[in-house]
């Protein structure tokens, strides 16, 4: 049974799990060469610090972007291949899906800004607050609201995504 609506939610999944490996790789190559030409004159502790932001882009590019849409595809297959999920669902399913990468991938983007200005900054400046404060050319409404935005619709996604599953797996339960 091949579901147009199942290859478009596997295509969109699958292409942006496949874009963030590379990207998470990628972010793991610019921490080391980022912190290696701005923060190896620091010492040790002012170095980790400096570069604490740039440390989570690589985690954050495999988990928010590879590893959560790659689990949330598998389960949704497997409920797909039970006969619980409708085209309809599947349908809902790819709208939510594009909510959750449009959040995973802001997040990621705005975490690798803020660790880049941070540890280019670090020096100059002298400490993480006053680094931190050179985001957004020091406008913290933007960008608290900047980061707002990215996170709640990253968890909109998610919890939408998650949410239209769990109604399908009741389904299950019933049948």
């Amino acid at each position: 049974m091949r579901s147009r609506a199942w290859e478009s939610l596997l295509k969109l999944g699958v292409t942006y799990s496949l874009v963030m490996i590379l990207a998470s790789l990628a972010l793991g190559v610019t921490y080391r060469e980022v912190s290696k030409a701005y923060l190896s004159s620091l010492p040790l502790d002012k170095s980790l610090l400096a570069s604490y932001y740039l440390s989570l882009m690589h985690g954050h590019a495999l988990v928010a972007g590879a590893l959560l849409v790659t689990t949330l595809l598998v389960i949704t297959y497997l409920l797909m291949k039970s006969g619980v999920l409708s085209e309809g669902d599947l349908m809902g399913l790819r709208k939510a899906m594009v909510v959750l990468v449009i959040g995973s991938l802001a997040a990621v983007v705005l975490l690798t800004y803020k660790g880049l200005v941070v540890a280019t900054n670090y020096v100059g400046l002298g400490s993480l607050g006053m680094a931190n404060e050179a985001l957004f050319d020091g406008d913290s409404v933007v960008r608290e609201g900047i980061y707002g935005v990215s996170h709640l619709l990253l968890g909109i996604g998610v919890t939408w995504y998650v949410i239209k599953l769990m109604k399908a797996s009741l389904r299950l339960g019933k049948s």
